[in-house]
């Protein structure tokens, strides 16, 4: 259920930019960029279920896919700190080589946003630079 939200999210991050720097934009606590509606017709395409909901009821079904995003984030995050990081990676059920490029399609919209905005370094405690990919 979860990796079923976190792809409908992703997925739509690929299909639609401003959805992405949406996505990333959401990752601040300051900052954050509206929803853009330009996006409802991909989700209402990547889930059947949401093919009924009115522009409103969408956003809201968008905003728990979100959620799960966040959580999977937070497991990545906290996988990173981990020595035993590879082995669990063995051990989960997903594609890690659909994963990278897909968070680095939220990562590089962040860190943009975050080098243009005068409030988010103010409010945010972690500053380290991306390392983009050779």
């Amino acid at each position: 259920m979860v990796k079923n939200g976190v792809f409908r999210a992703l997925l739509a991050g690929v299909k639609d930019e401003s959805y992405a720097r949406f996505l990333a934009s959401r990752l601040f606590a300051v900052d954050q960029l509206p929803f853009p509606t330009s996006v409802i017709p991909v989700l209402r395409m990547l889930d059947e279920a949401k093919l009924n909901l009115n522009d409103a009821q969408m956003e809201q079904a968008d905003r728990a896919d979100r959620l799960m995003l966040d959580d999977v984030l937070n497991f990545f995050a906290l996988l990173a700190q981990r020595k035993s990081s590879s082995m669990v990676i063995k051990h989960c059920d997903f594609a890690y080589d659909w994963w990278r490029p897909t968070l680095w399609l939220v990562a590089l919209p962040q860190q943009e946003q975050f080098e243009k905005s005068e409030a988010i370094p103010v409010y945010c405690r972690t500053r380290k630079k991306l390392q983009r990919p050779l």
